[in-house]
């Protein structure tokens, strides 16, 4: 009987799938800044950069748009350049409604009314700092924006390191504001001049 030759072949096993990366505001910060404006391409990606230049001990920012653009506006980047800061390495991001209880602080830019912001954000009582779109300005005016975000973001920065320092509890940031949770809920079924979530899409 004639011997069998056995041929013994490498197998490659599967890889282990890596875990899936987290999203911003799911990284476990201890406090939330929420930057808001309507595409996430100016004045909310400056205050975003600006505040993380030096922000509070225990401290992070966010930014998000109403109506994102698909990219931020050049000149962003050029005026932020001029005092030595990049953009934010994030796409521009579309306002979720599980970003917002995850914010100790919402910031909005100029965006209350329901003609600029169809998400009618007065409701949730954020701070507005009331600051014209830059995308309509000549560069002096775009400056200005800059430099309006930038003294703002450092008297916030004050503050929210004041309040630390004093131990004045922020608890809970989703526990933050009745108003906040209806506004939560209304947007997710569609309140009047914002579509629905289950219309736009969810968001992954």
């Amino acid at each position: 009987m004639q011997g069998v030759l056995l041929l013994l072949l490498p197998v490659r096993l599967p890889r282990r799938p890596k875990p899936a990366k987290l999203l911003p505001e799911r990284v476990n910060a201890e406090r939330r800044v929420l930057f808001i404006c309507g595409e996430n391409a100016a004045r909310s990606l400056m205050a975003e950069a600006i505040f993380h230049a030096n922000p509070p001990a225990g401290w992070v920012a966010d930014s998000a748009g109403t109506r994102p653009a698909t990219h931020p506006n050049p000149r962003t980047e050029r005026i932020l350049h001029e005092i030595g800061l990049a953009l934010p390495r994030h796409r521009l991001q579309e306002l979720r409604p599980d970003q917002l209880p995850f914010a100790h602080v919402v910031v909005t830019m100029g965006c209350l009314d329901d003609a600029s912001c169809p998400a009618n954000l007065a409701a949730i009582r954020p701070r507005d700092w009331g600051l014209p779109d830059p995308a309509g300005l000549d560069d002096d005016g775009y400056r200005a924006d800059r430099d309006s975000i930038r003294a703002r973001a450092g008297a916030l920065r004050a503050e929210l390191g004041s309040r630390d320092s004093s131990r004045n509890s922020w608890g809970p940031a989703s526990s933050w504001g009745s108003e906040r949770g209806r506004w939560w809920r209304r947007w997710e079924s569609g309140p009047p001049g914002f579509p629905s979530s289950q219309s736009r899409g969810s968001s992954p």
